[in-house]
């Protein structure tokens, strides 16, 4: 049974517990929950385990920024809340909670209220057993830096991928241009083809015509000398049929 500080929900420890139990070890359990209050680190929760005493930011819980002050059994010697003398000074959390260590230094972790100063004292004095610091924040920090390696290899694979595809569209555009190009430049050597053999047609006919009428001027000039001087006519005719050689 998880004792629960003054306005500590059980919401609020179950929320806590979804993400702190995979991090704690064999048959640990949370103990207790106080609500608390610190700046830096920004703290506003006391989590005490049957193993380790945690410091949280409820609100980074899924985070590195989430569990620090990781306090195992042979790092307390003793613990104390040190209260305002003065109630001037008192606020809805006057207690320091504060924890000796075995060499004689001491660590303030938060500011409690009053009211859980008794049961944060117990609590955090029947932490017993492992010796071992959980480093949750370098654990989660290091999970986050492979995800985060593992999100840039993926984008690195997904970006050589778009250039690799990219690549292939262009070549098989290029291909087609190529094509495009080669079959333009076919159709331009058949088309002058086709106009150098139309020319030469022309040529062979316009030859073919010339030398027909030269025929006819030669067969009338023959005439003419023959039927002199009524051949005078054929002559006529075939100067006519010489001009129309040029005529034409």
């Amino acid at each position: 049974m998880v004792y629960l500080g003054k306005n500590v929900n059980q919401k609020f420890v179950d929320k806590i517990d979804s993400n702190l139990h995979t991090w704690l070890e064999k048959d640990e359990i949370i103990v207790a929950v106080f609500k608390a209050t610190r700046v830096k680190p920004q703290t506003d929760s006391i989590i005490v385990t049957s193993r380790r005493v945690l410091c949280a930011n409820a609100v980074y819980l899924e985070s590195s920024r989430g569990f620090f002050n990781d306090l195992v059994a042979s790092d307390i010697k003793n613990v104390r809340v040190d209260l305002p003398k003065s109630r001037l000074m008192r606020t809805a959390y006057p207690g320091k909670l504060i924890i000796e260590h075995p060499d004689g230094t001491e660590d303030f972790l938060a500011s409690i209220r009053k009211s859980d100063t008794l049961a944060a004292i117990k609590a955090i004095q029947r932490v017993s057993g492992s010796s071992i610091r959980l480093n949750i924040r370098q654990q989660i920090d290091e999970e986050e830096q492979q995800k985060k390696a593992q999100e840039r290899k993926l984008k690195a694979e997904e970006k050589a991928s778009y250039k690799r595809d990219l690549a292939a569209i262009r070549a098989e555009e290029g291909i087609y241009e190529a094509n495009q190009t080669s079959s333009s430049s076919s159709n331009s050597s058949l088309n002058g083809l086709e106009k150098v053999a139309r020319s030469s047609k022309s040529a062979s006919k316009r030859l073919n015509k010339i030398s027909n009428r030269l025929l006819v001027v030669v067969v009338l000039l023959v005439v003419g000398i023959i039927f002199f001087p009524i051949g005078i006519i054929a002559w006529v005719f075939a100067v006519i049929a010489f001009l129309s050689i040029f005529s034409d």
